[in-house]
């Protein structure tokens, strides 16, 4: 059956979850309604009552021809619309041909105020159900004037007609509770799906966040920074508060750095300049008591502009550490080959060193002297491969 709903609805219609669940809700009521129909064509036809008969006909083409006319337009307010006018045609045989308030007809009226709210919305079921209700008072009115009614069922086959009325109305109205607790048992099972799926990848990305080594934030245009950053960060630099801005949150840390980061932020959204030249005048390098973390960022772009940043940072003080040591390593073993190569010079060198040292340390030392001082340290210095001066 399911199979049958969904050829029968048009492929181009139902772009979201709600469109879908009327559109195959149009198919399912107009088949439904057309079954419900065969028990009251059978009775009134043995009854030879062929006025109703001839209508509820006309009923039930509308019915049988929804699909088509759902297909041909592919506007669900044109096929629900079409399918409740098959079902006004059944209330009208009811009210009109077989004695009007008091007769079978008025049972099916509730069924225009389930099926046009389902199908079309809360304000075009409004319309209906204001049709029905003209409709009712001008059946009243018409009482009082002394207008009656036809009445084609003959006195002895009204609790037969009424019985048929009755029983496929019922029917009609079960199918229709049915129909839509299906539907709210699917619609709940589709959301604790989703549900699930979204706890199972947020469980996922923070057993992620837990565990990676570096710190993480991603931080909108404006500085906020989202819920969600990795425990590293929170263990060197403590947990952000709510609605935290990353400016903010790193100032405090190291001063030159949360400035820099400020005064470059803007630029990377503004899109006056190439991406990755505004990411590049971004400050890289952050100390916070006495450690070395480097900052690397990664745009999150949308349409090819920057919507949100991903800031990385890395403790990089071992790193660091590391290389000093290997510096001082290779500068010493320059300066001993220097030594064994020629003592006196390195001699001399130290001792031009330690007077310029002294030149340097002094308070009346001329600007133009200081620099010079300091090139000529430096170059004599790089003679002899001690190149961390």
């Amino acid at each position: 059956m399911s199979k049958l709903i969904d050829q029968l609805v048009p492929n181009d219609v139902g772009k979201t979850p709600d469109e879908l669940r009327r559109a195959r809700l149009i198919v399912v009521f107009a088949l439904a309604l057309a079954l419900n129909m065969v028990p009251n064509l059978l009775i009134v036809g043995m009854e030879h009552v062929w006025s109703v008969f001839t209508l509820l006909v006309i009923a039930v083409t509308f019915f049988l021809t929804t699909p088509f006319v759902f297909r041909l337009t592919r506007s669900i307010p044109i096929a629900g619309n079409w399918l409740l006018l098959g079902m006004s045609t059944i209330h009208a045989v009811g009210v009109f041909y077989t004695g009007g308030f008091y007769s079978p007809g008025p049972v099916w009226w509730g069924t225009v105020a389930i099926v046009s709210v389902m199908l079309l919305g809360n304000r075009t079921g409004l319309v209906w159900m204001g049709t029905y209700v003209v409709a009712g008072l001008t059946i009243l009115l018409l009482g009082k004037l002394g207008i009656k009614v036809h009445d084609d069922v003959a006195p002895a086959k009204r609790p037969d007609a009424m019985f048929a009325s009755i029983a496929t109305s019922l029917v009609a109205y079960y199918l229709l509770a049915r129909i839509y607790e299906n539907l709210k048992q699917r619609m709940l099972s589709d959301i604790a799906s989703s549900k699930l799926a979204v706890e199972h990848a947020h469980a996922s990305a923070r057993a992620v966040l837990d565990n990676v080594s570096q710190g993480l934030v991603i931080a909108e245009r404006n500085g906020q920074m989202s819920d969600e950053v990795s425990r590293a960060l929170v263990d060197w630099f403590g947990a952000p508060g709510a609605k935290s801005n990353v400016f903010d949150y790193l100032r405090p840390l190291d001063a030159r750095f949360g400035a820099w980061l400020h005064l470059g932020w803007e630029q990377v959204f503004e899109d006056l300049l190439p991406l990755e030249l505004a990411l590049a005048q971004l400050p890289s390098r952050l100390e916070h008591r006495g450690r070395q973390f480097s900052v690397t960022y990664r745009p999150i772009t949308q349409d090819g502009r920057a919507t949100h940043l991903l800031l990385v940072i890395t403790d990089i003080t071992q790193q660091i550490a590391t290389e000093r040591a290997e510096e001082q390593q290779r500068e010493l073993l320059s300066a001993l080959q220097r030594i064994i190569a020629d003592r006196q010079i390195f001699v001399e060198f130290l001792e031009e060193a330690r007077r310029l040292f002294q030149s340097l340390a002094a308070s009346d030392t001329d600007s133009v002297v200081e620099l010079r001082d300091l090139h000529t340290l430096k170059g004599n210095a790089g003679l002899f491969g001690i190149t961390s001066i």
